[in-house]
């Protein structure tokens, strides 16, 4: 994917330097469109290799949207990550596919038969309880 833009540039960098400026537009038009599509292909052939990753995106998404917004993390984005945690918690409910839930913050899902076990930060609440 990377060759076609090199050979795209090449020939923009060429027609700028002859002064064909009617041909440097076409090719500036005409750019070609970058896609991680190929990308996602080659990683993940099937869809189990991508269940089989989907561990590691799901601590990423828990980790985040536990964060707190700044500057580094953007409130959009933990929004995000919050809204898919749920969305994925609410088809592990609905599936059914819960297998075993430890009390700390690990969790173990079965999804095509594959079992999966992926970290879960708890949102914990601190309420002020006087006695």
């Amino acid at each position: 994917m990377l060759f076609f833009f090199q050979v795209h540039a090449r020939k923009l960098r060429r027609a700028i330097g002859k002064s064909e400026y009617a041909l440097a537009e076409r090719l500036k038009e005409g750019r070609p469109c970058y896609t991680l599509d190929a990308i996602i292909r080659e990683r993940f052939p099937t869809f189990i290799d991508a269940v089989r990753y989907l561990p590691d995106c799901l601590d990423m998404c828990f980790a985040y949207a536990t964060m707190p917004a700044g500057r580094r993390t953007p409130a959009d984005k933990i929004a995000l990550c919050r809204r898919l945690t749920v969305e994925f918690m609410l088809y592990v409910i609905t599936s059914r596919a819960l297998r075993k839930v430890f009390v700390s913050i690990k969790v173990s899902v079965i999804i095509l038969y594959i079992c999966d076990t992926f970290y879960a930060v708890h949102f914990y609440l601190s309420f002020d309880v006087e006695l």
